[in-house]
């Protein structure tokens, strides 16, 4: 019968113990990554929110100017609630009717900013993707 052994260590136990940490390594960078995504979904609902304020400028007589006035896609999106206050809406249903009402934007950015009101109880969520006004 053969016995390998390195340092006072069957090689079993080394792979058993390499394993084990890189279980651990894998586990902490899905954390890692997990706290990115939350990072980076934060930054764009933040700029979504308070991105496109307006910008006031002092014109040549002194007085304040908009110089922008484009409204956040949150504000459209509960535009679109506000159009239709007993209905429920999936995001694809928000996006034809922001369409309609001449905003362009992104689906996912539609969906994220969905669930980002829901969160602060601007809207509910009544089912499967769908939401509403908040009651």
């Amino acid at each position: 019968m053969l016995c390998f052994m390195t340092n006072g260590i069957s090689p079993s136990r080394d792979v058993r113990g390499a394993l084990e940490r890189l279980e651990r390594d894998i586990a902490e960078a899905e954390e890692r990554l997990n706290n990115l995504r939350a990072m980076r979904q934060s930054v764009e609902l933040f700029i979504d929110e308070y991105g496109n304020l307006p910008i006031y400028t002092t014109g040549t007589n002194g007085a304040a100017e908009n110089a922008k006035t484009t409204e956040s896609v949150t504000e459209n999106i509960v535009a679109v609630f506000e159009r239709h206050p007993r209905e429920d809406f999936n995001a694809a249903e928000v996006l034809q009717e922001l369409s309609d009402m001449g905003v362009s934007v992104e689906h996912e950015r539609v969906r994220v900013g969905l669930y980002y009101l829901a969160n602060k109880g601007r809207l509910e969520k009544v089912g499967r993707g769908r939401f509403a006004l908040g009651r």
